[in-house]
């Protein structure tokens, strides 16, 4: 990810009807992608188009789990973009690097079953669930992947 992303990172935030239920704002996390960027601690990823316009990206802490673990903190596809293999590739392109160390970690909002059904998919296993974590009211799953 380089900071001419940012901007098709922010509207895909803000085109999912998912991340304003939730609150989430494009600005606000283009200023945090920025702020990555600068400090250059979290692994980045985009997926373009042949014309370099933004189709999704990939958030990751690479010690972000327990100070272990990979913790993916965030991704993104564009609406139009979904379920066209976008979300799989960039999650191959992380497992690729970080599976191997010692997994990787991440969470889905317990309602949220096609992301669920997406990381299981992928070979991830609910490892725990943190009852009101986020949101009051709002479970989160605790996927965790490791190689074996």
């Amino acid at each position: 990810m380089e900071q001419q992303h940012l901007e098709g990172c922010a509207n895909i935030i803000d085109g999912s009807s998912f991340f304003s239920e939730w609150g989430l704002r494009g600005e606000k996390i283009a200023q945090g992608l920025l702020g990555e960027l600068e400090a250059g601690d979290a692994d980045l990823r985009v997926l373009v188009d042949e014309e370099n316009h933004v189709q999704g990206f990939a958030w990751l802490m690479p010690r972000g789990a327990f100070g272990r673990s990979a913790y993916l903190r965030l991704i993104a596809i564009s609406e139009d973009q979904r379920q066209k293999g976008g979300g799989r590739q960039l999650m191959e392109s992380l497992e690729r690097e970080y599976l191997a160390s010692h997994g990787i970690a991440l969470l889905v909002t317990s309602e949220n079953m096609g992301a669920r059904q997406f990381y299981e998919k992928l070979g991830y296993e609910q490892v725990g669930l943190l009852p009101d974590y986020i949101k009051d009211g709002i479970d989160e799953c605790l996927y965790l992947k490791q190689s074996r």
